[in-house]
């Protein structure tokens, strides 16, 4: 999947879903490009029908999204996700497609 990066001040993160478009499941990974950043923060991701109704939410820390935070969808229709993730001021959306 495509990925968004984005610049805040000093800092740098890379945030993608893979793969996209997904099945069964799909893995959010959240990078920060600036070496200096070990701070293990808390963070918010919320993943959002194309309603705009908040679908499900997880509070995971800065450390699980380096790794990688998957998301396994269960009775959820295919179509068009979003995933957004809030960390301090920062906030990121990314699109996501669950098929069949």
């Amino acid at each position: 999947g495509a990925k968004i990066e984005a610049h805040t001040g000093s800092k740098a993160v890379t945030f993608s879903a893979f793969p996209n478009p997904f099945k069964r499941s799909t893995t959010i990974q959240l990078s920060f490009l600036d070496p200096s950043n070990k701070k293990n923060s808390n963070a918010f991701l919320e993943i959002v029908d194309i309603k705009g109704r908040v679908i499900a939410k997880s509070r995971v820390t800065t450390r699980q999204l380096k790794t990688g935070f998957v998301w396994t969808p269960k009775n959820f229709p295919a179509g068009l996700y979003c995933v957004r993730l809030k960390a301090g001021e920062l906030v990121l959306t990314k699109r996501m497609l669950l098929q069949n």
